[in-house]
């Protein structure tokens, strides 16, 4: 990729609040001022925001999406540690509460990602998250995550929804990866140069949201590695920060696949045509490498200390 376009960018023009047609008056209560404010009546359509939480070993992690209806509430620092307790709850239940194909019952892979049931998930109880920090030692205590979920949707006047749960599993010789953005308001996201420009031009207060593992887009892996060092702690950081790097690839260039051979599987094709060979992970320029490819990258940083590296699963989700 060429990264010179980004010299020349210009500003993303972020508008401010327009057509506001009816002035509040002052005897208007405080609801109707909220409302004026910070509600949009012209759009049904949930909007919200996702949360990523890593193990800081790389052995698992959760990526959780929650709906909204006004998306300024998940800013509040009460919703964020709601988010995380619900990461952190999916996380720690794991294989108890997956979703699971009922005709075939076939188990998830170990190392691979695991959707949630959120069924399952509402019925649980609310466990706490160590970075959660919650100011009060009994928010959100002995409660089920759906009574948690109606209590929070009270508290902050609206409508959430816990839309979908994906975990990755603590488990030997496995890696979990993963990246999480913001997006302007009025960014355009649909191509790699759109997504960087993106990263460039986040506000300060974007950037501590990004920090705190909240945003619209974002990517989850898992690396399966094989060898005799496999398992030593040196090795598992040096391919968690790796895995994270390969996550923000995923975002940036969001293939389909992972390999050819996943190609011709999910598409009952013989042969990969020429216009899906960027579709497929292990095809395309690393964007922290441009002289190699994604499989190339793999092979690179596998040789240092003689491990095989491979890329077991990913998603990428975006609000």
């Amino acid at each position: 990729m060429n990264f010179d376009i980004l010299k020349n960018q210009s500003a993303l023009n972020i508008n401010c609040i327009r057509n506001f047609q009816h002035p509040i008056q002052y005897n208007n209560n405080l609801n109707i001022i909220y409302n004026k404010l910070f509600y949009s009546t012209n759009n049904n359509k949930k909007k919200g925001l996702l949360g990523l939480v890593l193990n800081q070993d790389g052995k698992g992690g959760c990526l959780v999406d929650i709906r909204v209806r006004e998306p300024i509430i998940t800013r509040s620092d009460y919703f964020k540690r709601f988010a995380k307790r619900v990461a952190a709850t999916s996380l720690f239940l794991g294989s108890e509460i997956e979703q699971q194909n009922n005709s075939k019952k076939k188990k998830v892979k170990a190392g691979k990602c695991q959707i949630i049931n959120t069924n399952k998930l509402l019925e649980s109880p609310l466990l706490p998250h160590p970075n959660a920090n919650p100011v009060d030692e009994s928010e959100f205590q002995f409660q089920l995550v759906k009574d948690a979920l109606n209590n929070c949707s009270w508290k902050l006047n609206d409508e959430l929804e816990i839309y979908r749960s994906i975990i990755s599993q603590h488990s030997s010789r496995v890696v979990t990866g993963g990246f999480i953005m913001t997006i302007p308001k009025n960014g355009s996201i649909e191509t790699p140069i759109d997504i960087i420009n993106c990263l460039t031009n986040l506000s300060d207060e974007d950037t501590i949201l990004q920090e705190q593992g909240f945003g619209e887009l974002a990517s989850m892996l898992t690396l399966s590695l094989k060898g005799k060092r496999s398992k030593a702690v040196s090795v598992c950081r040096k391919m968690s920060r790796f895995a994270n790097q390969l996550a923000k690839h995923i975002t940036v260039f969001n293939p389909l696949y992972i390999s050819e051979n996943e190609y011709k599987k999910k598409t009952k094709k013989t042969e990969v045509p020429d216009e899906d060979k960027d579709k497929i992970l292990l095809n395309q320029k690393f964007m922290f490498d441009n002289e190699h490819t994604v499989a190339e990258a793999l092979k690179n940083v596998g040789d240092i200390d003689d491990v095989e590296v491979t890329v077991s699963s990913f998603v990428r989700w975006s609000i």
